[in-house]
């Protein structure tokens, strides 16, 4: 295409030059070969032209992708950059988490320990204290003091109740040790209570029963237990002092038995040989309190059929 418009523009400046002359032919086709190089090398030039904006377009679209490709690769090194950041930031935040729970576990070991030492160390003065309750009503008894023999029971009542939830923390204590222990990553205060022997406090219980027992079998002292009895006794877990003196036997021997179960799991991950000789303490005191409480429902039935048998007005089996 660029060839042909160089000869036309060729002829063309041919003839009007031709018109406006008088030369001879060969003079013509000398112009016109000149004419055809002119038209040719414009040609040339043209095409050279077109290949130098095509190729200066090229180069353009090669700048620019690389350009592109420049920019993606310094975008992805960014995100890479970010991601790495990121990453840092939440494994620097998880380590935080898991310093400050293990540090958080850590105390909660602490406090349970000491709480359970405190709460451990006050059950010998609770059995001292109900026995020398015990120890009034007795003589108020004698003494044929209603309302103070009562008021005795009713302390000692009190503190066996006390020295029945005080176990009972004791028990909570001890599964609160096992859950925290087990997520702990480091050595463990040990779990201990501070004491060798565990106050038995069945046979105190046994003697509150007895005395109780002999003072309703005589009239006046019935008659004024019957008007105490609902009494509130102001110690979590019993309502009343009739509550108590019912029920506080099975109770004791309930959260012993619990108590036992959770220290020999406590124990299991500490090396304590102190607590293990607690523990077996604990096994004793409990089959004790099972043995005791067997004889007493025991008495209890020959004594009630005795008390059918005079009803009914039959002897005694002897």
């Amino acid at each position: 295409m660029g060839k042909l418009v160089g000869v036309l523009f060729g002829l063309i400046i041919l003839l009007e030059f031709l018109e406006t002359t008088d030369i001879r032919p060969y003079h013509v086709l000398g112009a016109i070969a000149g004419i055809m190089v002119i038209g040719v090398l414009g040609a040339v030039v043209l095409r050279l032209s077109d290949v130098v904006k095509r190729r200066a377009a090229v180069n353009e679209l090669r700048k620019q992708e690389k350009e592109r490709l420049r920019q993606e690769k310094e975008r992805l090194r960014q995100e890479k950059e970010r991601l790495r950041q990121e990453k840092e930031r939440l494994r620097g935040e998880e380590e935080q988490r898991l310093k400050w729970e293990q540090h958080s576990i850590q105390t909660n070991l602490t406090n349970i320990v000491s709480a359970s030492k405190k709460a451990a160390a006050e059950l010998p003065e609770l059995v001292r204290n109900a026995e020398q309750s015990l120890n009034n009503a007795e003589h108020e008894f004698k003494d044929g003091a209603f309302a103070p023999f009562w008021d005795a029971v009713e302390k000692a009542a009190f503190k066996l109740a006390t020295f029945n939830n005080h176990v009972q923390l004791l028990d909570r204590n001890a599964l609160d040790y096992k859950d925290n222990v087990s997520r702990f990553n480091g050595s463990p205060p040990p779990f201990e209570l501070g004491l060798r022997i565990l106050p038995d406090a069945s046979h105190t219980v046994e003697r509150m029963r007895t005395i109780v027992r002999q003072a309703q079998k005589n009239f006046h002292f019935a008659t004024i237990y019957e008007q105490r009895r609902t009494n509130q006794l102001l110690v979590s877990g019993f309502s009343t002092l009739g509550q108590a003196l019912s029920e506080l036997e099975d109770r004791l021997e309930s959260s012993l038995d619990n108590l036992a179960s959770s220290v020999t799991e406590a124990i299991s991950y500490t090396a304590s040989a102190h607590m293990t000789d607690l523990l077996a303490e604990l096994k004793e005191t409990r089959q004790h309190m099972a043995r005791e409480s067997e004889a007493r429902r025991e008495h209890e039935r020959k004594e009630q059929e005795m008390l059918d048998n005079i009803q009914r007005g039959r002897k005694p089996l002897t």
